[in-house]
């Protein structure tokens, strides 16, 4: 079985590290010979690219636009009908592969449709984001095109309930299935081991809008000098910088007087071993599809505290496997940050019960045999 597999862009963050590996697994252990489609771009070091040339799989890079962006005109309209006119030469190259099945990799690239359409065969079409909710992303050319593209495919994957429902009135609900992400737990993974003097709280991920982590400051601001707690704690966030918000969050520790407690650190190696050192992981972005980073805080046995937005609520189990605050209310984040304080010897057993949770739960090996399981039933 031969699959073309169409990513967006280059890094290895968030979709493309859970492709990566559902890619590698499909090929060690069902014999599928996956092929790359992947955007033209000066790729960043440790790119999918390099990823995947390592284990054997073959990149194509051509262009690819997303046909959602924040602020599309007519102008966007237009030169993406001009794009579509291009990929004519790309079909012409792909007919030689003779691929089973197209997997799109993310809800905001309709190229695999439009290759489906023109080469004759099958398409999956991994919906791993809202869109608009969580990227404030808005169709070219409005609604009634939105509708149209998301047509074209013959099988979706919702990466969760919440983006399931989300697709119901967009797209023929009954080609949906809900495969939750996979996420590979290495054996020497290190873990948190909850025996600081100082409450370490944690938010790693991209610092923009979407994440959100002018919230966690906002409760730190509670916590520090509203209800000015005695027991010691630190919030350490760090991930990509994007501007303005980063200025905007330091500009707001500084302006709280925080930086005592609050540090802003950007994307690094070694962000595992950084984890094990922290006791908390927070996850108070918007809106979020799936919550990779929760599951990943929960492998590091970390407790985590999670809004009640997106799919959190379906990967939390309120006071047994993590904890939720309402969302958009700093003051209930604090509320539970404070409960951790004050409780800081019952962690343990949620940390625990959330760290064997996901592992049973959210384990690559579940993702990539119902893709598969997927796969061999369109191909009947």
């Amino acid at each position: 079985m031969r699959i073309l597999f169409i990513t967006h862009v280059t890094n290895m963050a968030g979709a493309n590290r859970s492709m990566y590996q559902l890619i590698k697994e499909l090929k060690e252990e069902y014999g599928v010979e996956p092929v790359v489609l992947a955007p033209v771009t000066d790729k960043p070091h440790g790119s999918i690219i390099d990823s995947l040339q390592e284990i054997g799989v073959p990149v194509i890079t051509t262009e690819i636009r997303f046909f959602k962006l924040e602020h599309p005109t007519l102008r966007n309209v237009l030169g993406y009908a001009r794009y579509l006119w291009r990929l004519r030469q790309l079909v012409k190259q792909l007919q030689a592969y003779h691929f089973d099945i197209i997997h799109s990799n993310s809800s905001v690239i309709d190229i695999g449709g439009y290759l489906s359409k023109q080469l004759g065969i099958k398409h999956v079409w991994h919906l791993r984001e809202y869109g608009d909710l969580d990227y404030s992303l808005k169709p070219i050319g409005g609604q009634w095109y939105e509708r149209y593209t998301y047509r074209h495919a013959d099988a979706y994957i919702a990466i969760s309930k919440s983006v399931a429902n989300y697709y119901r009135n967009k797209l023929p609900f009954a080609k949906v299935h809900t495969i939750y992400n996979g996420i590979l737990a290495a054996a020497d993974m290190p873990l948190s081991t909850h025996d600081n003097v100082t409450v370490q709280f944690f938010c790693a991920g991209i610092i923009s809008e979407g994440k959100n982590q002018k919230e966690i400051v906002q409760a730190m601001d509670e916590l520090i000098n509203v209800r000015q707690i005695k027991k010691p704690c630190r919030l350490t966030l760090v991930g990509i910088h994007t501007q303005p918000y980063t200025d905007e969050l330091i500009a707001l520790i500084n302006e709280k007087r925080l930086t005592e407690y609050v540090r802003v650190l950007p994307e690094m190696n070694g962000i595992q071993s950084l984890a094990a050192t922290m006791d908390v992981g927070i996850m108070c972005s918007k809106a979020e599809a799936f919550g990779r980073v929760t599951i990943e805080y929960q492998l590091q046995n970390l407790l985590v505290i999670a809004n009640e937005s997106g799919a959190n609520t379906e990967l939390i189990e309120d006071g047994i496997t993590g904890i939720l605050y309402k969302s958009g209310d700093f003051r209930s984040l604090a509320d539970k940050m404070c409960w951790v304080l004050d409780h800081y010897a019952e962690i343990d057993a949620i940390s625990s019960a959330g760290r064997s949770y996901a592992q049973h739960h959210f384990s690559s090996t579940n993702n990539s045999k119902q893709v598969y399981e997927l796969y061999k039933k369109l191909g009947k």
